[in-house]
């Protein structure tokens, strides 16, 4: 019994001094699962690697301009640059191509739809109306903002409540007035006329038709 004691004592003598690690310290930790892993890389829950280290916290950005393939959403894009760079005073359209323009664009704001051809058509019209310089200037600023789109989508942490993430959906919706949210009604009802609802385009729109009135 006095052996058994003593053995005891010196036990408790060295964990106290540190001989032996503690259990819980060797324990290993266990791993995500692979649907944890995907789960967090799509945003939805805490990511698993550290907060210091980089991680695939969402996916990379597509390649492409997709918003071409789509003549509303181009049309969308193309009337807010124009908006922005008459605005700025970066493009100072002729006394005819603003009377052009004038005659042009107010039938968005009627027309009961749009369609791709009818948005194809013009955009076409409104680009002919201005001179080669301001055309060039436009797709620059065109490229300018899918880089930023893109740049946003890296940055973002994405999660949808109702099934997978659509990324070409959310980079459109950094470039379009009404974001991500008319992108999806867009897709959903592609005759859809933007300029006739209430909204961010239609403010636009009217934005630059009363700057080109200032243009008289």
């Amino acid at each position: 019994m006095t052996r058994r004691i003593r053995f005891a004592q010196l036990m408790l003598l060295l964990l106290g001094c540190g001989v032996f690690p503690e259990v819980s310290a060797m324990t290993p930790t266990t791993p995500p699962s692979q649907a944890d892993r995907i789960q967090r890389q799509q945003g939805q829950g805490t990511p698993w690697w550290p907060s210091d280290t980089p991680g695939p916290r969402t996916p990379a950005a597509p390649t492409g301009q997709e918003a071409r393939s789509l003549p509303t959403l181009d049309l969308l894009i193309t009337l807010r640059l124009l908006r922005d760079q008459v605005k700025q005073g970066h493009i100072q359209p002729t006394p005819a191509a603003s009377a052009a323009l004038r005659e042009l664009l107010p039938g968005l704001l009627r027309e009961p739809a749009l369609g791709n051809r009818k948005a194809t058509d013009t955009r076409l019209a409104v680009l002919e109306t201005l001179s080669t310089a301001d055309v060039a200037l436009l797709e620059r600023q065109r490229l300018a903002l899918e880089q930023r789109a893109s740049l946003l989508l890296t940055r973002a942490r994405i999660a949808a409540p109702d099934g997978p993430v659509n990324i070409t959906e959310v980079r459109l919706g950094f470039m379009v007035p009404g974001g991500t949210a008319l992108v999806k009604e867009l897709r959903q009802q592609p005759t859809l006329n933007p300029y006739r609802q209430a909204g961010a385009n239609a403010a636009l729109l009217r934005e630059l038709l009363a700057l080109l009135n200032l243009n008289r």
